[in-house]
């Protein structure tokens, strides 16, 4: 029997949609080395 399990989680999200904010967001999210588990010059 296999068993299939979806996790859903909230990783925060900008403070708004410009660009600016965006930008900051995602530079920060990729960054972490708990989201992105890669040596830090690859990501």
């Amino acid at each position: 029997m296999t068993e299939n399990a979806l996790l859903l989680l909230n990783l925060g999200s900008p403070d708004s949609t410009r660009v600016e904010d965006v930008r900051r967001y995602l530079d920060q999210f990729l960054m972490d080395p708990y989201v992105v588990d890669l040596p830090w010059p690859l990501r």
